[in-house]
């Protein structure tokens, strides 16, 4: 079957370029429309000085051969050549106490290491640590449309222990588990790891299965991290022949008779297809290309009461320093508070990234360090960046320094004097380059018990058009998005009588330069 011809897509991440690339394999005439210079959307890093700041992948589920989502990365490109650092701990927890709870990928010794912390909690350590068995025994359908009645089966039939763990930790909050736990100890460490907002939105399940992923070696660390990964799906996709065009932002979705015609961008221009794909931020797709015409009770629903992941406040450093001897992930609490924001940001926490293992980050003898600190200040920093530029920079600059303060009392004075460049990127920063709404780094966090609610991706009253990516699958995240990609070609193949099929490109074609 013929099928429609011409596909437009908007937005450039990792969603739009996997659509792209699935429907390029199967036959569809495809154009990519990216607001900015180069593709990956969040899944992106800068230079500064001989400095690289990662803006994302901090791991990746799917790295490793076991698992399923390994396949689907390969089908796009990004792991071909590229080295993965499988890392034995995932976090330090700096205890107030001097301790250190450190949470190891291994699950045999992070059941020791919870048992140490917390021998009296020794029943809930112990089910936590079954619980994580059997899902690292388990591998989940490759698909985001999950957990219908046959996803439901075909589950049960090969794994009959995951389907009431599944069930019991999708209903357990991180928070309602720490209740659980006598050990004061152990409830401070997680209370440090996870902010309160976090622990109370996370179901236990999203925990068990990154911790599962990394167990079996399936969730590391892409050397030279997020940049060059998005080029190389780029770079494949484009090899299929694939379109991508930079700098074009959409401005309107052109409907003509109940069906997604074309797009119209920022610059006045108008390109038709047959069919529109919205890869790019959900509020603007819904509520300004389309004007808030076709609202689903569950968007609607969404959009009015849903909290979107927060913004961040994003502190790197270029520190002359070998920091090789400390933990790559280290979170901790401060004696005085970060405040910003005129007082309305007071962050008691510090979550650092020493991204010591990756070579292609800093100088030799140099480190990269980043630290993320949560924020719904967008309105605070817009106003500044906007009418007080200099108070702005000002601001900015009071933040990195008091972060690499409290970073270098907690390594006791050994970076002072070190650090050659920071740089600070606001929750106004991440609005402005990634469009997403409120700023949000990662799109919804999960409404309790729901990590994996099936969202509207078409509407009523509008034909030919699909949404993708982080705005329509809840907790976000790659993974998502890329099998968000996968799943709208296979329902176009089944639509238009074809058989989906994933092929290689037969060249590889250079990625677009950029300055």
């Amino acid at each position: 079957m013929a099928g429609p011809k011409r596909i437009l897509i908007i937005g450039g991440g990792v969603a739009g370029l996997s659509a792209a690339s699935y429907l390029c394999m199967n036959g569809y005439d495809t154009c990519v429309f990216e607001a900015h210079t180069i593709p990956g959307g969040v899944c992106t890093a800068w230079k500064r000085k001989g400095y690289t700041f990662d803006g994302c992948i901090h791991w990746l589920m799917g790295s490793g051969p076991w698992s399923r989502l390994h396949q689907v990365w390969d089908e796009l490109g990004a792991i071909e050549g590229r080295r993965f650092v499988e890392h034995d701990e995932y976090l330090n927890v700096l205890l107030p106490d001097g301790g250190r709870l450190t949470w190891y990928t291994d699950i045999d010794r992070l059941e020791q290491e919870l048992l140490r912390i917390a021998p009296e909690d020794a029943k809930p350590i112990r089910r936590l640590a079954r619980d994580l068995r059997v899902v690292a025994a388990a591998e989940m359908p490759l698909s985001t449309a999950l957990f219908g009645a046959r996803d439901w089966l075909r589950l049960a039939g090969a794994a009959p222990r995951l389907a009431p763990v599944f069930l019991r930790s999708m209903r357990t909050t991180v928070a309602e588990f720490m209740r659980t736990l006598r050990s004061e100890r152990l409830r401070a460490a997680l209370a440090i790891m996870f902010p309160p907002e976090a622990a109370a939105a996370f179901p236990m399940i999203a925990l068990l299965m990154m911790t599962a992923y990394m167990h079996r070696r399936s969730a590391g660390y892409p050397i030279g991290g997020s940049r060059p990964f998005a080029l190389a799906i780029e770079q494949n996709y484009r090899a299929l022949g694939g379109e991508i065009r930079y700098g074009t932002r959409g401005r309107r979705i052109i409907v003509e008779d109940g069906a997604a015609r074309g797009v119209e961008l920022a610059d006045g221009s108008v390109h038709r297809g047959d069919r529109v794909v919205s890869a790019a931020d959900g509020h603007a797709t819904i509520f300004d290309m389309l004007g808030g015409r076709y609202l689903t009770p569950g968007l609607r629903e969404a959009y009015s009461t849903w909290q979107p992941y927060p913004s961040l406040l994003f502190v790197s450093a270029g520190i002359a320093r070998d920091l090789s001897h400390l933990p790559h992930a280290m979170v901790f609490n401060l004696p005085q508070p970060i405040v910003g924001e005129g007082g309305a940001l007071s962050s008691d926490r510090l979550m650092a990234r020493v991204l010591n293992f990756d070579p292609t980050l800093a100088p030799a003898g140099k480190t990269t360090v980043v630290f993320m600190i949560e924020s719904r200040g967008l309105e605070y920093w817009k106003g500044l960046r906007e009418r007080e530029p200099e108070r702005y920079a000002a601001e900015k600059q009071a933040v990195a320094d008091a972060v690499l303060a409290a970073f270098d009392r907690q390594l006791g004075g050994r970076i002072a004097g070190a650090i050659e460049v920071t740089d600070v990127a606001t929750p106004a920063t991440w609005q402005r380059y990634t469009g997403n709404w409120q700023g949000s780094y990662e799109g919804w966090l999960p409404p309790k018990g729901r990590l994996f609610v099936k969202m509207d991706k078409r509407l009523p009253g509008l034909r030919d058009f699909d949404m993708v990516g982080q705005w329509v699958n809840p907790g976000g995240g790659l993974p998502p998005a890329a099998l968000d990609g996968r799943d709208l070609a296979r329902a176009y193949c089944r639509r238009d009588g074809r058989k989906f099929v994933v092929r290689k490109p037969l060249a590889a074609v250079p990625s677009a330069k950029v300055a």
